[in-house]
């Protein structure tokens, strides 16, 4: 048997055997993806195709092609369903219009972008939003300006600061921006600080209540004013007896 392998040339490795030395196979396959081109490949066109000619190259490419004006992943989109927008020319994709975007144009722009494409960045400040179509800014309550930058005026709140503020202004120092609320000078509190603090209260919006054993109290500092006989922070004293040695 060993005299027959040699005459046949055998050779063995473990659970194989050849009748003569394996040889490796030196195969070239090269993918050329058609999207991908430069300028060198384009000056080359030819040498290239000489080059796989003589290699056997093996070239694979693979496009999908849409029917019937479908377009978008798998071809799932047709121009009708293009719900603030349209299709170009061609019918193969879609065309948003200023403050649109999605697949099928249902989507209005992000928070802080407009225009077409939603391209353009808004500069809209203190918490101003800007329309996604125009770029105009609408500013929040008790702001204004073209960017949002300026509070409301004094005596002035609301959308725009169009409203004025129904205060009485001699006892009062201003109004909400936002709300158009009143704020009360000490001594003075209603809804347009149009009332006095009665006895016993004091302070911004009479709040505050005096502590001096049921006298008065001034209503702008909450100081005692004490009957006659009385002294002391609260008037709790006697006058006579605060004399005495």
């Amino acid at each position: 048997v060993e005299e027959e392998e040699e005459k046949l040339q055998v050779d063995r490795l473990p659970d194989l055997l050849f009748r003569k030395t394996p040889q490796l196979l030196q195969y070239t396959a090269a993918l050329r993806s058609h999207y991908v081109r430069d300028d060198d490949d384009a000056a080359n066109d030819e040498e290239l195709k000489t080059q796989r000619e003589q290699r056997g190259e093996l070239r694979v490419e693979s496009r999908i092609v849409c029917l019937d004006g479908s377009f978008g992943d798998e071809c799932s989109v047709t121009c009708e369903d293009c719900v603030n927008g349209a299709c170009g020319e061609s019918r193969d994709r879609r065309e948003c219009s200023p403050g649109w975007t999605g697949n099928i144009c249902n989507e209005t722009c992000p928070q802080g972008r407009f225009g077409h494409g939603c391209n353009s960045v808004c500069r809209c400040q203190n918490g101003g939003f800007c329309d996604p179509v125009t770029g105009r800014c609408l500013c929040p309550l008790g702001v204004q300006g073209l960017l949002c930058e300026d509070a409301c005026p004094r005596w002035t709140h609301g959308a725009g600061c169009s409203k004025e503020c129904d205060c009485v202004q001699e006892h009062s120092s201003g109004c909400d921006p936002k709300t158009g609320n009143c704020f009360c000078k000490a001594a003075y509190h209603g809804t347009r600080c149009e009332k006095a603090c009665q006895i016993g209260h004091y302070g911004e919006n009479c709040h505050l209540t005096c502590e001096c054993r049921g006298a008065p109290c001034d209503p702008v500092s909450g100081e005692c004013i004490c009957p006659a006989g009385k002294t002391g922070n609260s008037c709790q004293e006697d006058f006579l007896l605060s004399r005495l040695p």
